[in-house]
């Protein structure tokens, strides 16, 4: 039998770097609520749940628009996709 057949195969295991920073958050009890059940949902940590979520909003860059506009209605976040939506009918050259 020789020597090599005995030891076990190889695995190339690669690491990969990361910065890892502890960030403390004061979120109101719906929103950690729901934080809590998708992070159960997904049978992780409501910790890495909310890393991943804010990684993945970051680096949304529709997102990255967030804020930069002013409105006069109140309603804006409730009833965004109606305004968008009789935006696009009112100006269907725009497209």
């Amino acid at each position: 039998m020789a020597f090599g057949s005995l030891l076990p195969k190889a695995t190339a295991i690669c690491y990969r770097k990361t910065m890892s920073h502890t960030l403390v958050l004061d979120i109101p009890d719906e929103a950690y609520q729901d934080l809590v059940r998708s992070a159960n949902e997904k049978g992780q940590s409501a910790e890495k749940t909310a890393a991943e979520i804010l990684a993945d909003t970051l680096g949304d860059p529709v997102l990255k628009l967030a804020g930069c506009l002013s409105f006069n209605s109140p309603d804006i976040a409730a009833r965004h996709d109606e305004y968008i939506g009789a935006g696009i009918l009112a100006n269907p050259d725009d497209q």
